[in-house]
């Protein structure tokens, strides 16, 4: 992330304290964000990373748009 700011690139952080899946829907809403970038599992298996209960919750209530990447 470091990397990011040094470009002049925008990066806001947020910690929270809670459920992860009601902290990061929270953080979205309150700070009105219109895309969430996610990465997958390192597997790269995308199926596995709709596989998780936490990550299920939060892409089906996301009021944004999502970008997951795969890591090679």
């Amino acid at each position: 992330m470091n990397l990011e700011k040094s470009q002049g690139i925008l990066v806001n952080e947020y910690v929270g304290r809670g459920k992860p899946v009601d902290e990061i829907l929270d953080a979205i809403n309150r700070n009105h964000i219109d895309l969430v970038i996610m990465l997958a599992h390192k597997e790269g298996h995308l199926e596995h990373f709709f596989c998780s209960s936490d990550v299920d919750k939060i892409v089906s209530r996301l009021p944004c748009s999502i970008l997951l990447l795969k890591e090679e």
